[in-house]
């Protein structure tokens, strides 16, 4: 078995994930015929009927390392598919969140912010579930990080908590 990470620590157990023996879920661990459904059985992402970039954005940010890709920056990606971070009691978006809180990587904290800002722009509740699960406070703190690329992307994240009408934002 592997050493326990302090993300894993942080992220997995307090959202009842999955149990963490060497960093991998249990769906991951075990073969065939072990009671899962395939590789995103323990996530509760599924990859019929969610398509996989839903399904590969949800496992990305799963294992707690982000980065820049088509899935994150794709508007129409946003718009198929942000009703689906409410699944699971919003688990993929409160990952998010947790990310903004724990996490130590400038990347991983800038795209964290940035989806949380796409999750508020194109969701007509987004606002409200992000402020609802503390976003509002976690994005503000980052505004002052060293890095200026998580500074900028929490600034854009705060922005798009305060406006009101999307149409007058273009």
């Amino acid at each position: 078995f592997g050493i326990v990470s302090e993300w894993q620590r942080a992220i997995c157990n307090p959202f009842g994930m999955w149990s963490v023996v060497a960093g991998r879920p249990p769906a991951l661990r075990h073969g065939p015929g072990d009671g899962g459904s395939g590789p995103y059985a323990a996530t509760g992402i599924v990859s019929s009927g969610s398509g996989p970039t839903y399904a590969a954005t949800g496992m990305e940010v799963l294992s707690g390392t982000l980065d820049w890709s088509s899935m994150h920056t794709d508007p129409a990606f946003w718009r198929e598919n942000v009703t689906k971070f409410e699944e699971k009691d919003c688990k993929v978006l409160r990952v998010l969140l947790k990310l903004l809180e724990v996490s130590r990587d400038s990347r991983t904290l800038a795209v964290a912010c940035h989806d949380v800002g796409q999750f508020m722009q194109h969701h007509s509740h987004g606002k409200f579930i992000v402020q609802e699960l503390k976003g509002k406070e976690l994005a503000m703190g980052l505004m002052a990080h060293a890095d200026p690329e998580v500074q900028k992307q929490a600034l854009l994240c705060v922005q798009k908590l305060m406006i009101s009408n999307w149409e007058f934002f273009k």
